[in-house]
């Protein structure tokens, strides 16, 4: 009998060294998921192909032949971009990038900037057999077509109004929503803040929540649409991932 009070105790410390080792591995995959997303823009905040000219910034083109790239602007920062594509002559060849003024410059390979002439800026070159399909036709970015999937969804899952709001976030890089296509759970979601000693407000008074204090993350089993739009609206949230 002693024996095996000793052997039940032994399994017993060993689910709790398993079950301690899984809760760590689920931390550090969290902590990369979020870390990894918080604060960037995925894509242009239009739909590149697009027919409507307006508030384009310098150097951009929309049309049937645009594609969303990442540029270097002024002073060295990031921001996604559209720009006219003319495909190669061969499958996955190098292509042209166009800007609006005319000036053009050659990708061969993905990640490389390219420079134009009498532009401040460069282009950063994505893989020529994501961009340009078998016929020469120009093909969106994965993250442009979520984009249009996760705008969607937006607008299905939550009221009009909420939906432009919650869209504004998440070309802001502050907000990644999953459709169900995602497998994104809905109502749940982690919130991380800007602060360990912050306040979140009233928004999340009476929420059920579950705290990771090293990583300044919360998560809710379930926020309201109401509670979604103003917690992305306070000072304490830096990022929230469904």
């Amino acid at each position: 009998r002693q024996q095996w009070k000793k052997r039940n105790m032994l399994r017993q410390r060993q689910r709790h060294a398993s079950n301690g080792f899984i809760m760590r591995l689920d931390i550090v995959l969290l902590w990369t998921l979020v870390s990894h997303s918080h604060g960037k823009a995925r894509t242009c905040q239009r739909s590149c192909q697009d027919s409507e000219s307006s508030g384009l910034h310098n150097g951009e083109v929309v049309g049937p032949t645009s594609r969303c790239f990442l540029a270097r602007i002024a002073a060295g920062s990031e921001v996604h971009r559209c720009y006219r594509v003319a495909c190669g002559s061969a499958d996955w060849s190098p292509y042209e990038i166009h800007l609006a003024n005319g000036k053009h410059s050659l990708c061969a390979t993905a990640g490389e900037f390219v420079s134009f002439s009498g532009w401040d800026g460069s282009v950063a070159c994505d893989d020529p057999a994501k961009v340009c399909n078998a016929e020469g036709a120009v093909m969106p970015g994965f993250e442009e077509l979520r984009r249009v999937k996760v705008q969607q969804y937006l607008v299905e899952a939550h009221d009009a109004d909420a939906a432009v709001v919650l869209l504004s976030k998440f070309d802001g890089g502050t907000f990644n929503p999953h459709p169900p296509a995602e497998k994104g759970l809905y109502g749940k979601y982690f919130v991380r803040k800007s602060s360990g000693s912050c306040d979140l407000g009233s928004w999340a008074t009476g929420l059920k929540a579950v705290t990771l204090k090293h990583l300044n993350i919360i998560f809710f089993r379930y926020i309201g649409t109401l509670q979604l739009v103003s917690a992305l609206q306070t000072a304490c949230v830096s990022f929230i991932e469904q």
